[in-house]
């Protein structure tokens, strides 16, 4: 919320931000046995489902005839006289089976590919008013968990879709103040919830499960000292490359880029990047490719860089440059040294990451602890 009737930047009215929340279908059409999804509510397909799914295979009919009549008139066969449309299937069929990764929902957009698939969007009704941080998860048969604020910190608010075909749910809200972090993975199959203490539950992507997990932080718990994260810096360093020079292309105030072929930039220097071995070479090459443009207010901020001496904080004092300091003269009758000459910043100038930096001797920095510099 704005903290102020003024707002962040200008006397703009300020109004509370409030959401809905929608179901939409990502099922194929030879797949779909009902014109609707699982959920009601006051979408318009709740009306004319019957119709848009009569008028959509009407169009796909037409659209595969159209293609048929095409294919017939021409040669679509390989050199040894088998269909090359079957070769490229089977290959393709090989290619999914060897792949170790798990493969992304083929959403149906429709047969015109014009993104009508949207206006099957319906709000799902029987949702009470809350403050709803994020969607923690949605299972099969229609039923969903979504994670809020309540009076003691976070909820987390299970919907138990009855059976079909009512639009009712079995609404439970529990109380999770303990959980900072929440996630999906990536086949939807399990779900994580990560608590203050540092454990990680991870419990099938069921509601019973999820509901378990939630009331009893033992359950499920993991052995998070036998997880592994495999990092690869130099796809890592090309995606930061490329993210940099996107948002410079769509973010730049000068839609021409101060007339610079920025395609031909990204060309330039990605060769660079390739050859790239820590992170402070990548954030040499950003800084060139942003240079391409002769313009203010366009910096590389640091990131994540690697430590010599694996964050240990003596290693780290250790071999800290030595401050501003002063020149010692060693006086043998003394039995001691004698202070010749204190070091002194330009006061325009000594600024170190936005902290003032003084010589250990000076008047600046002996004076809050009550001492007095040295006097030559």
């Amino acid at each position: 919320d704005v903290s102020s009737p003024w707002g962040t930047r200008g006397p703009f009215p300020h109004f509370s931000k409030d959401s809905s929340l929608y179901g939409l279908p990502l099922i194929n059409y030879q797949d779909m046995d009902l014109p609707v999804g699982r959920f009601s509510g006051g979408g318009a397909m709740e009306v004319l489902g019957e119709t848009m799914a009569v008028l959509d295979k009407q169009v796909e009919e037409a659209l595969k005839e159209k293609a048929e009549s095409l294919k017939d008139t021409k040669n679509e066969t390989g050199s040894d006289g088998s269909d090359a449309t079957e070769a490229k299937d089977a290959k393709e069929e090989d290619d999914e089976e060897d792949s170790k990764f798990p493969k992304d929902l083929e959403i149906e957009f429709g047969p015109q590919k014009d993104l009508a698939f949207a206006r099957r969007a319906y709000r799902i009704a029987n949702v009470p008013k809350k403050r709803y941080i994020a969607i923690l998860s949605q299972t099969a048969d229609g039923s969903f968990a979504l994670v809020g604020k309540g009076s003691s910190g976070v909820e987390i608010d299970i919907f138990a879709a009855q059976d079909y075909p009512s639009d009712k749910f079995d609404a439970t809200s529990i109380s999770a103040s303990t959980v900072v972090a929440f996630d999906v993975s990536t086949d939807r199959d399990y779900v994580s919830l990560i608590r203050s203490d540092g454990s990680i539950q991870v419990v099938p992507n069921k509601i019973s499960s999820i509901m378990s997990a939630c009331r009893d932080p033992d359950v499920g718990v993991t052995n998070a000292d036998e997880i592994a994260l495999s990092v690869w810096p130099a796809l890592e360093y090309k995606q930061m490359y490329n993210d940099a020079w996107r948002m410079l292309r769509d973010y730049f105030y000068d839609v021409e880029m101060h007339q610079v072929d920025w395609q031909a930039i990204h060309e330039r220097y990605l060769p660079l990047v390739e050859r790239c071995r820590k992170r402070e070479d990548l954030d040499d090459i950003l800084a060139q490719m942003a240079a391409e443009l002769s313009a203010l207010h366009v910096f590389v901020y640091g990131g994540e860089y690697n430590s010599p001496f694996s964050d240990d904080s003596k290693l780290t004092d250790a071999h800290t440059p030595a401050s501003l300091g002063a020149t010692l003269q060693r006086n043998i009758e003394w039995k001691g040294y004698v202070v010749k000459e204190i070091a002194l910043r330009d006061p325009d100038f000594n600024l170190l990451e936005d902290q003032s930096v003084y010589s250990p001797l000076s008047d600046q920095a002996l004076r809050p602890s009550g001492q007095k510099d040295c006097k030559l």
